[in-house]
Parts: C-alpha cells; structure tokens; sequence
C-alpha cells in the first residue's frame, strides 16, 4: 500500500489559505487534482487521510511545496540510500 499521510491541522489549513488566496473554490481544486469534491472537502476539514501522491497533485495545482503542505514530508519519504533508512 502506497504510503498514508495525515492531514489534519497544518495540511487542512494550508489547502483552504491557499485555495481561498487563488480564488479558487473545492471543486475546481478538486477536479484540477484528480479527486472527488467530497474527497477533497475531508481532506480540507482534516476529516481523513491522505495518499502521499493526492498530496502532491494538490500541492501542484495550488503552487506550493509538498513540504508547505506536510511539514517534514520529504524527510520521512526519504530514499532509500539515505543513512537513517539502512539497516543497522
């Protein structure tokens, strides 16, 4: 299973500062994104998680960094030949 990412508080907050500073509504964002507006309006209440990819496609369509999105993000998806993730 492709990798889940929590949205509540920071990521919830961000979609909606950076929808609403685009003048954007849910739907074209969700559309724009390749989600359901249900999906995206949970997403956006921090009602559910998300897939790290959806995340991404959001952070595109809004311009913003993933990082903006999930802080620390890259961190924990990090490749597999940085050192915190060989084994010991």
């Amino acid at each position: 299973g492709e990798e889940k990412v929590s949205v509540k508080g920071i990521f919830a907050h961000t979609l909606y500062f950076e929808r609403t500073k685009r003048g954007l509504n849910q739907s074209q964002v969700a559309e724009a994104a390749g989600i359901s507006l249900r999906q995206y309006q949970d997403l956006e209440l921090g009602r559910s998680e998300t897939h790290l990819s959806t995340a991404m496609q959001l952070a595109t369509v809004l311009g913003v960094s993933l990082d903006s999105l999930i802080p620390n993000a890259q961190s924990e998806t990090a490749a597999p030949s940085s050192p915190a993730n060989r084994p010991r």
